[in-house]
């Protein structure tokens, strides 16, 4: 709807200063299951990562996978995609201390 001007973006959350550069995700877990599967939440976390890298590389499969994920134009997802700008997981180290 975007691409076809049926709709046009007039505010982003990047608009308010408190809120600019920031992305939101949420990954919870139980404390005991984190205690007594450590592991698990490790390869869980690394490979989480590893995803939102390739999601956001220069892949063209990357974007292919998310316009068929999103049912979406090339157009469209490039420019979610470019938006976003989120920074690297996995080679920033910014994934919990607790599973690094």
């Amino acid at each position: 709807m975007l691409d076809d001007g049926r709709i046009r973006i007039f505010a982003r959350a990047n608009d308010v200063p408190s809120l600019k550069g920031q992305t939101i995700r949420v990954n919870t877990a139980n404390a005991n299951a984190l205690k007594e599967r450590r592991d698990v939440f490790v390869r869980f976390m690394k490979a989480f990562g590893e995803t939102i890298d390739w999601m956001y590389s220069s892949d063209p499969k990357a974007l292919e996978a998310y316009v068929a994920f999103r049912k979406t134009t090339p157009r469209n997802a490039t420019r979610l995609r470019d938006e976003a700008k989120m920074p690297a997981f996995t080679s920033t180290g910014s994934a919990p201390p607790a599973l690094q």
